[in-house]
């Protein structure tokens, strides 16, 4: 029986991923027409829309078996907004340099105006930014985990993050790189989520990381595949492909070793902090 209720929750909530991935893969598209007050009317009204819906079957059809998005776990007041903007900028720069270190080639800055730049990749930014976290680690982890245990519930969570993305690679060394990097990345946001208990945390650090990885604020090319600059590219950076493993093939400098390796390692970081809170907590000595 619970085998079952375990199978049921992942195809149910599957599909409302494919869902909501397809409806994120629209707006994102929409980036290329350079439109931003298209693309920000789409943005906004995908968030509020998904942020409805999933809050409404959490509430009847699951009988608030999740914390509500308004909750007071949920809250994160602006000092944390700032603290988290920034560790997220902190976390894509290491990224980034550890990348350019192994296989970069050039370095150069457009003429485009920095505060357009900006607020394009922001807006392109924020749709799978802070659907994917309330998506698959509020929703789809939450549920899972409630079933079975909390790697398991968000290594299935990862697979699936992973393979909703395929379409965007061709070979199969490069869909092996991001299956590794799609569960990687989602044991990170899994325990950021666990060790702050909100979800917000999840969704800055995200959209900071889509922000300078979708090609818009910063534009990604391979030497042996350069593309033009588009209005809206404020950074240009060349690298080498010659090793796949570096380059991360098909999907970019997210599913390199590098950046594998470092969501790992945020990831047990998390967890040892998590756990360490938790040891002082219980060995604080009880007052009367």
């Amino acid at each position: 029986m619970r085998l079952m209720n375990f199978i049921f929750n992942i195809l149910s909530l599957s599909f409302l991923s494919i869902s909501v991935h397809f409806i994120g893969y629209y707006i994102v598209n929409k980036s290329d027409d350079g439109l931003i007050i298209n693309l920000t009317i789409f943005t906004v009204l995908g968030i509020t829309s998904i942020i409805i819906s999933l809050s409404l079957i959490n509430k009847y059809v699951y009988t608030s078996k999740l914390p509500s998005l308004n909750s007071t776990q949920f809250k994160l007041d602006a000092s944390r907004v700032f603290f988290w903007i920034f560790l997220s900028l902190a976390f894509c720069f290491i990224a980034f340099v550890s990348t350019f270190l192994f296989i970069g080639k050039n370095i150069y800055i457009t003429q485009t105006p920095f505060l357009y730049s900006l607020y394009f990749s922001f807006i392109s930014a924020l749709f799978p930014g802070v659907v994917e976290e309330i998506c698959y680690r509020w929703f789809l982890y939450g549920r899972l985990k409630k079933t079975t245990n909390k790697f398991l519930a968000a290594t299935v969570v990862g697979i699936i993050f992973s393979l909703l993305h395929f379409n965007q690679v061709n070979t199969f060394e490069s869909k092996v790189l991001l299956l590794y990097a799609g569960i990687s990345v989602t044991y990170l946001f899994c325990a950021l989520y666990e060790s702050t208990g909100s979800i917000w945390p999840c969704a800055i650090l995200h959209t900071a990381w889509d922000m300078f990885s979708i090609n818009t604020l910063v534009h990604v090319q391979f030497a042996s595949k350069l593309e033009p600059v588009k209005a809206y590219q404020l950074i240009v950076i060349t690298l080498q492909d010659s090793n796949i493993l570096m380059s991360g093939g098909d999907f970019g400098f997210e599913s390199n070793i590098s950046s594998i390796t470092l969501y790992l390692l945020a990831a047990i970081s998390l967890i040892m902090y998590q756990r360490s809170s938790i040891s002082k907590q219980r060995n604080i000595p009880q007052t009367e």
